[in-house]
């Protein structure tokens, strides 16, 4: 059974059984659901021949659509702004025991802790130094 959450993305990430909230662009008019995940979540949780999709959909009334994170725009700005050694925008959305979680482009994430320096969910600023 599938709880109402309020939120049409945690109702969607619910539906297709997943731990997280992974980002999902919703189309309200047509009532498409877009949601991102990795190349190997996106042939597990479709299931063969998208059979996994048809009651996810029934269960959240949005048709959902499985598209690969790395072919986002989002991710392609990310790998550019990598490539060419240059910050990017992020904002905190809270602290857990792993590290930060922060979004960056629209899309979710998770520092690891003790890769982290300063700043608090809300303010920053927040260093990330890459081992």
């Amino acid at each position: 059974m599938l709880q109402w959450q309020g939120d049409p993305a945690r109702n969607i990430a619910e539906a297709l059984g997943l731990g997280y909230l992974s980002p999902i662009e919703l189309a309200s008019s047509s009532r498409l659901a877009n949601v991102l995940l990795g190349d190997i979540d996106v042939r597990g949780i479709r299931g063969r021949h998208g059979i996994n999709l048809l009651p996810a959909s029934a269960l959240a009334g949005w048709l959902i659509r499985l598209r690969e994170i790395a072919k986002s725009p989002a991710w392609r700005a990310l790998e550019t702004a990598r490539v060419e050694n240059r910050s990017v925008p992020a904002s905190v959305q809270s602290r857990v025991p792993k590290g930060p979680e922060v979004a960056v482009y629209g899309l979710n994430g998770l520092l690891p802790t003790g890769e982290v320096e300063g700043g608090e969910p809300g303010n920053g600023p927040w260093v990330f130094r890459e081992r």
